[in-house]
């Protein structure tokens, strides 16, 4: 599905196992605005990269998923750079320009009850879908809200998220996947 006002996306940055079908689900929406940039905002959780030494798993997992969708499904053949924002080492970034496609690479809930996760999952969807970033209990289980304050600094006030789709990984303490579209309002 092509959308005119689509921006970007959140997505998870867990194993392709357990995110595969969120992720795909979420990548069938096009935008149709000619991008040249991707930047994928993340924030580490180990000091040092852990992906062949080079990469952030928080960020490889978006941008191997996102180079594979744009060139196999979308086929765009035009270039198309790939920038990270690490928030652990960069919490400033300027606005972004209509060449831009803007992705936060985000988990939920770690390790929770499946109910007490999904209950925390959909307070923190409202409450990011709003902009509320407040120091909650439900807010605690982003992962990680930095990136979201971030996001909320570079774009403009009247583009939104829609909140599109979500997973788990299995066991009775999994680990919450949630994804949105950035959309104009």
């Amino acid at each position: 599905y092509i959308l005119k006002d689509l921006h970007g996306y959140v997505l998870p940055h867990a194993d392709t196992k357990y995110t595969g079908s969120i992720i795909s689900h979420t990548l069938r929406f096009k935008p149709s605005k000619k991008f040249t940039t991707i930047i994928i905002i993340y924030y580490p959780y180990s000091d040092k990269p852990n992906v062949y030494n080079k990469y952030y798993h928080e960020y490889y997992v978006p941008f191997k998923c996102l180079e594979y969708v744009v060139k196999k499904q979308w086929k765009i053949k035009r270039k198309i750079t790939y920038t990270g924002i690490n928030i652990k080492e960069n919490q400033s970034y300027s606005s972004i320009d209509n060449n831009t496609l803007i992705v936060v690479s985000a988990d939920f809930s770690h390790f929770l009850p499946f109910e007490e996760a999904i209950e925390l999952e959909n307070k923190a969807a409202h409450s990011i879908m709003f902009r509320n970033l407040n120091i909650t209990n439900y807010n605690s289980i982003i992962d990680d809200s930095k990136s979201f304050k971030l996001l909320y600094n570079i774009i403009p006030n009247d583009w939104i998220l829609q909140w599109i789709g979500r997973t788990r990984s299995s066991g009775l303490k999994g680990v919450g996947y949630l994804s949105f579209l950035i959309r104009d309002k």
